[in-house]
């Protein structure tokens, strides 16, 4: 305890009652939503950073160690939900102190960047969060293109007997696309007791000759996810023409859906003349640039090994972003990342939206003040992906 008398920790085995005593007081959600995300997501009591006041919780974090695709690795990214500070003791920086708190397990933990899912934008970026774009798309329903798909039986998905199916199908379609969560057995077991956005009447698989070839995933009005087999891109049209039947039956008028840039579906929903919005409510920090780039360098070195430039881009280049700085070197076919900036080599300085918008591969334009050589080394190491965070995964 602090001479304030303001403690700052995480929760300990045994006090449940001091989290439900704040649930209840908050108020809008029942305590079991709350219960099931302890049960459903993992992690321990001490997860959950609070800051106590005689007691008390007057601030709370809940915290994750998320592990996501990035190439053909994967990183360490630390989450958060469930952030609340009493309302009668908000403007104090209670809410700060534990983003800085989160930052220090987010290190501990070995976490290259952090991700929070939030319209709250503010708040977050005054602790170094930047925004990162998600595309949506929305469609105004109309019945003269319910038209099924043929050679697809969709059905309703059957948690007892299709989830082993839709786990392969969902590592299958997003093997490639950085951001995307690695989903273990335990996920996919206990997802469904605690999705708030999702409605299982609006989940549908597609079987061609009794095999599961693809799955959507909805509510009433959004669809959050697709996934299917890489020859079997029709079963997403046929999924699609399920969902707006079943909304259009429920009178929905216009359904959202989420995809990344580069789902072939995007080109039959521009024949109907969807709608295109930047939604920015992901966003991202640097943890660690140094470890980041780590993480990623046997992904480089594959990359390298496979370009076809005549001659390979070699040399140094620092990158210099959110407050973070490292150097990746490229000799002999071998590359080595350090901490800072070696004197007297090329920087790319970007804000860290740049940044990732590089490391993922995105669409979005990112102008580089950079030389042909080390734009080359750009070029090779972080060639146009499919980048995704599918909504579902809230945290």
């Amino acid at each position: 305890m602090s001479a304030s008398g303001i403690e700052v920790r995480g929760l300990l085995d045994g006090e449940a009652a001091l989290y439900e005593a704040m649930v209840t007081e908050r108020g809008g959600t029942p305590i079991e939503y709350y219960r099931s995300h302890y049960d459903g997501l993992g992690g321990s009591w001490d997860d959950s950073r609070v800051v106590l006041m005689d007691g008390k919780i007057v601030s709370h974090v809940r915290i994750y160690d998320r592990i996501v695709r990035w190439g053909s690795t994967t990183i360490h990214c630390g989450a958060m939900a469930d952030v609340y500070t009493h309302p009668g003791h908000r403007r104090k920086g209670y809410g700060r102190m534990l983003l800085r708190d989160s930052i220090r397990r987010y290190e501990a933990w070995g976490c290259g960047l952090s991700m929070i899912i939030s319209g709250v934008y503010e708040f977050y970026a005054s602790e170094g969060w930047e925004r990162y774009p998600t595309y949506r798309f929305d469609v105004q329903i109309r019945p003269e293109w319910h038209k099924p798909v043929s050679g697809y039986h969709v059905r309703r998905f059957d948690r007892d007997k299709d989830l082993d199916a839709v786990a392969e199908i969902y590592a299958e379609y997003n093997r490639n696309s950085p951001l995307t969560l690695m989903r273990d057995e335990h996920y996919w077991r206990k997802h469904f007791s605690w999705a708030r956005r999702e409605h299982e009447a609006a989940f549908y698989v597609a079987e061609t000759a009794g095999e599961i070839v693809g799955y959507m995933r909805g509510d009433m009005g959004t669809i959050w996810e697709i996934g299917y087999q890489s020859d079997h891109e029709k079963a997403g049209l046929a999924l699609l023409e399920a969902e707006v039947r079943l909304m259009a039956s429920r009178g929905t008028k216009q359904f959202s859906i989420y995809l990344p840039w580069q789902e072939p579906m995007i080109g039959f929903l521009r024949t109907l003349r969807c709608h295109t919005s930047l939604v920015e409510t992901t966003l991202l920090r640097i943890v660690d640039l140094p470890l980041l780039l780590e993480s990623l360098r046997p992904d480089f070195e594959v990359r390298l090994k496979n370009c076809d430039h005549p001659i390979p881009p070699s040399g140094s280049l620092g990158f210099n972003s959110g407050g973070h700085q490292a150097t990746i070197t490229v000799a002999d076919g071998q590359i080595q990342v350090t901490p800072g900036l070696t004197q007297g080599i090329e920087v790319l300085q970007v804000s860290q939206r740049h940044l990732f918008d590089l490391m993922t591969g995105s669409d979005e334009y990112v102008p580089l003040k950079l030389s042909r050589p080390a734009r080359d080394l750009i070029e090779v190491l972080f060639p146009k992906q499919n980048p995704m965070w599918w909504p579902i995964d809230t945290v």
